[in-house]
């Protein structure tokens, strides 16, 4: 059974890249707590002292170096709350740098109190001085509603600033507005055009968000080569995701030449890092020998790690496993147990092996009116061999077990609707 197709996986990465907010928030705080410090070379420090005396004399860049020496514990020990001093004397100046730092900080509470609106503060300082990173931080609190008012047109206008200054974050986040219609007109084209743009100066989200638009021909026409190349440029990055989808594109053939070890190579580096669809390809490349050597134990050892995350498909095969004693001792209670959480998730393939195992015992105790009923969830849910045994075992129940069965069928659709 495979996992879904490269389609699924595109619509699932598009889902995942409009949250932005987070995000983006922990991909900035490493750049913006190090704004830029003396003229300096790194590996000549100027003795802490004489820095020391020119900062409290008022200049900024020795200000802006000694905040960044606390921050880092260069020269001297590390404290952000004298960090944060020494940047209130800079930015109090006018220093956008030293602005957008104590932004950062007060929305990590790292040397000052946590303040989202103090935060927030710092950043519009630094914004109206042409702070890109300010900016794209300020379009973001607005766009999310913390320390401003949410706003998307004003979080829009933010994140354009920064992105037409070549903001990678900036360009992003707006490409995802404008996808969307936040804040201004949807634009598929100018939305596929930003995030392109910080596709190309590597930010791995933008690569990963890029490829699956291209995979579905949104904003973009539809190439499978071209979401291979940004996959393969995110993989490269380690992202799991991206190396998740890639090994799909390899096993399948999509825009790339079918090659399943490379599918399995790709595969195995999402599976260790605890992507689970990963894991279930990667349990069922051992069971088939495809791309690595055919091992069911090794198999049945990553379809448990994805069964566990609450993968149906998962599930469904590490209960087959378990009936048929492939890579485990066999254990058909087990093997029950795990068709029944995925039947219980929809997944037809389970209902259909559940109403099976219920229908002659195997592993449950044997009951023709629950053999019924999940027979009908699967047929329902498009499972033709469901519908087949659901129908040769209908006249074997008496009207009161159709009945029952019937109205246990009701209430199951009424717990799980759609």
């Amino acid at each position: 059974m495979r996992t879904p197709g490269s389609r699924r996986l595109a619509a699932a990465l598009l889902a995942g890249a409009l949250l932005i907010g987070s995000l983006l928030a922990g991909s900035l705080v490493a750049c913006a707590s190090r704004p830029a410090s003396s003229e300096a070379p790194a590996d000549t420090p100027r003795p802490v002292p004489r820095v020391e005396e020119r900062a409290a004399a008022g200049d900024v860049e020795a200000q802006l170096e000694m905040a960044a020496r606390h921050l880092e514990g260069s020269g001297v020990a590390r404290d952000p709350a004298e960090a944060a001093r020494w940047y209130q004397l800079a930015a109090e100046q006018g220093s956008a740098d030293a602005q957008y730092a104590l932004g950062v900080m007060a929305e990590h509470g790292e040397g000052v109190e946590r303040d989202d609106h103090a935060a927030a503060g710092w950043f519009l300082r630094a914004a109206e001085q042409g702070h890109a990173a300010a900016q794209t931080n300020l379009g973001l609190k607005y766009l999310e509603g913390r320390g401003v008012p949410a706003d998307a047109a004003e979080a829009r206008a933010w994140l354009r600033r920064a992105a037409v200054q070549g903001r990678a974050e900036a360009q992003f986040a707006l490409g995802q507005m404008v996808g969307r219609g936040a804040g201004g007109p949807a634009d598929p084209v100018q939305s596929a055009l930003w995030i392109e743009r910080a596709a190309e100066q590597g930010l791995a989200i933008a690569q990963t968000t890029l490829a699956a638009m291209h995979l579905r021909g949104q904003g973009v026409p539809r190439n499978s080569a071209r979401a291979a190349f940004w996959l393969t440029r995110a993989a490269e990055q380690g992202v799991p995701e991206a190396q998740a989808d890639l090994g799909l594109l390899y096993d399948v053939g999509e825009g790339v030449e079918q090659d399943h070890e490379r599918s399995a190579l790709w595969t195995r580096r999402a599976a260790e890092q605890g992507v689970a669809s990963a894991q279930a390809r990667l349990g069922l490349a051992h069971l088939e020998g495809l791309g690595v050597a055919r091992d069911p134990a090794a198999a049945a050892r990553w379809l448990r790690l994805a069964a566990d995350e609450g993968l149906a498909d998962a599930q469904t095969n590490l209960g087959l496993l378990y009936v048929q004693g492939r890579g485990v001792d066999r254990d058909l209670a087990e093997g029950a147990r795990w068709t029944r959480l995925a039947a219980e998730q929809g997944f037809p393939t389970a209902q259909r092996r559940l109403g099976t195992m219920l229908e002659y015992g195997r592993g449950v105790e044997a009951d023709d009116v629950g053999a019924f009923v999940w027979y009908s969830l699967g047929a329902a849910r498009g499972d033709g061999p469901a519908g087949e045994r659901r129908d040769a075992l209908a006249p074997r129940l008496t009207p009161a077990q159709r009945e029952e069965a019937e109205a246990r069928i009701r209430a199951w659709l009424e717990r799980h609707p759609g």
